[in-house]
């Protein structure tokens, strides 16, 4: 078995029925990190980025078949990369979840994407994501931003 296809045993697409077990995820994310949360406002969001792949994709970390964690990819537009950009904006796993290599294994499945390829075929190319995949060296973290921040 492939690293890719053990990833994707864990990590699958999120689907409607996950939304319960994503919006209780992210109370607990918020609620760690002192943002507000509200439920309604959340649960659409999540909903929307399910539903549309124009935004992005929504994965759910599943453990033993339990939901244990999230992914959210956003896809944007910068001039700075000329084209499409896909951006990490939430990645949580449930506190007793951690340590098992589910943060690595994320990453890898929000790079394979970001880069233009689907981490469901073993990253091989797929149309219609990022137009233009990103160069290593134009791969950069931001700092973590508070909700406030971001609404400046």
């Amino acid at each position: 078995m492939s690293s890719t296809q053990h990833r994707m045993e864990r990590f699958r697409q999120a689907t409607a029925p996950d939304a319960d077990a994503i919006i209780e995820l992210m109370r607990r994310y918020y609620a760690a990190d002192g943002y507000a949360f509200v439920e309604d406002e959340a649960r659409s969001a999540a909903l929307d980025l399910m539903r549309d792949a124009r935004l992005g994709r929504l994965w759910v970390a599943q453990d033993d078949g339990r939901v244990v964690g999230y992914l959210a990819v956003t896809l944007g537009f910068s001039l700075e990369y000329r084209g499409r950009d896909a951006f990490i904006d939430e990645f949580f796993v449930a506190e007793g979840s951690r340590g098992q290599s589910f943060g690595r294994e994320g990453l890898e499945i929000a790079e394979t994407y970001g880069r233009g390829k689907d981490p469901a075929s073993g990253g091989r190319a797929s149309s219609g994501r990022c137009a233009r995949a990103l160069p290593a060296r134009r791969v950069r973290e931001s700092r973590p931003r508070s909700h406030d921040e971001m609404a400046r």
